[in-house]
């Protein structure tokens, strides 16, 4: 169905107005699914100029064009819907983006229309307004905690996790909505995991070489009992590895690590390993040892191809329409994607990539070019970034 369709099938059409200013507004009662669900409704679009009547109404001015772009665009439901058993679960759900490279014009109108740096007139007469910084992601150099998915090579890619917690059906469909309807031209899988934060929490693989880490982090700092204890705990998750943790030798009652022995899991230990040693390798090349530092990277740039089998829901953006798409499908859909458009270096999946790579998602070149075709005092702008700790100038 259309997206103006599904988005105003609860409003009665007495609630829909032609105005003489020729705006149509529509009066969009509280829907009921906002403490959960899996409906949806223009209440839940936010869009700029909307005002809501005492909690219960909210009201909306929409231009034909704003309306006629809905009604071109399409948004496609599983067959029998969407289920409850379909959402995400976890606190911030880990998700992954893959798509297919755009041109630099299309680049540059992304940044020009969602970067605050820039005035763009073009924002305010958006119907969408400006995106919320998770949609687009975080592009600048110093924004990347919560990582990005845009390069100024046009490029498409990138791994993060939610921002909102426990997020609802409600809280992140309107943001995608609103980026297939603002960039037609954008082609692209957002496939969302049931991993909260970090798709390798307590993976024995990771706990491994994370305790191998720390082994050759403290005897570089000479303390040779604590580098023994992380030794004994590297050996325990090797045992778990091998498949030998529950033979008696060790006393484990803590973590049941059954789950481990089914086949899915177990065929992901030999790319999980090949990663790992190169983020191993990679940590002792730069010099760093702090825990908190390579725990980040290590958990965040996994990506092995069987990814896929722990995709949920996957949401499909192409030519201004959006699909939702669940079970195998989902699975299947992102690792499509995942193999036409992968990186060949997978730190680039990294929300750390600038750190990893001292080089910009979003580089000068591109910003300044940005600048200039708004009209803007390219050296001042750019040191005020600087200033303003926006951006890291060395990156660029």
């Amino acid at each position: 169905m259309t997206i103006w369709d599904y988005l105003t099938k609860g409003i009665p059409q007495d609630n829909i107005r032609k105005d003489d200013d020729g705006l149509t507004t529509l009066y969009v009662p509280k829907p009921e699914h906002e403490m959960g669900g899996t409906e949806l409704s223009m209440w839940d679009m936010h869009l700029p100029g909307t005002k809501t009547l005492n909690n219960e109404t909210a009201v909306m001015k929409l231009s034909d064009d704003v309306i006629e772009r809905m009604k071109k665009s399409q948004i496609r439901l599983p067959k029998g819907g969407i289920k409850e058993m379909d959402l995400l679960e976890p606190k911030w759900p880990y998700y992954m983006i893959r798509g297919k490279s755009i041109e630099q014009d299309q680049v540059k109108m992304i940044l020009k229309e969602e970067l605050p740096l820039f005035p763009n007139k073009q924002c305010a007469e958006s119907p969408c307004g400006r995106l919320y910084t998770e949609t687009i992601g975080y592009v600048l150099s110093k924004e990347y905690h919560f990582g990005g998915w845009l390069w100024d090579t046009g490029e498409i890619g990138g791994n993060m996790y939610s921002e909102i917690e426990f997020p609802e059906y409600y809280d992140f469909m309107p943001r995608w909505i609103k980026l297939a309807l603002k960039y037609p031209f954008l082609d692209m899988v957002i496939a969302y995991t049931n991993y909260d934060q970090l798709p390798c929490y307590l993976c024995p693989v990771a706990l491994y070489y994370d305790s191998w880490l720390a082994v050759d982090n403290y005897k570089r700092k000479g303390n040779e009992e604590l580098a023994h204890k992380c030794l004994m705990i590297a050996k325990k998750y090797k045992a778990v590895i091998d498949g030998t943790w529950d033979d008696g030798t060790w006393n484990d009652s803590d973590n049941d690590w059954s789950w481990w022995q089914f086949p899915c899991r177990r065929e992901l230990i030999g790319e999980c390993s090949d990663h790992f040693k190169i983020l191993h390798d990679y940590r002792w090349s730069v010099g760093k040892d702090s825990k908190q530092d390579y725990d980040a990277e290590y958990f965040w740039i996994v990506d092995v191809p069987q990814i896929y089998m722990d995709v949920v829901l996957t949401l499909r953006i192409k030519d201004g329409n959006i699909d939702v798409i669940t079970g195998d499908e989902a699975k299947q859909v992102f690792k499509d994607y995942n193999e036409r458009y992968h990186f060949a270096d997978p730190r680039r999946y990294s929300y750390m990539a600038e750190e990893f790579f001292e080089k910009a998602r979003i580089g000068e070149k591109m910003l300044k070019e940005c600048m200039e075709e708004c009209g803007m005092d390219v050296e001042k702008s750019m040191q005020a970034l600087a200033e303003k700790d926006d951006i890291k100038l060395e990156w660029m």
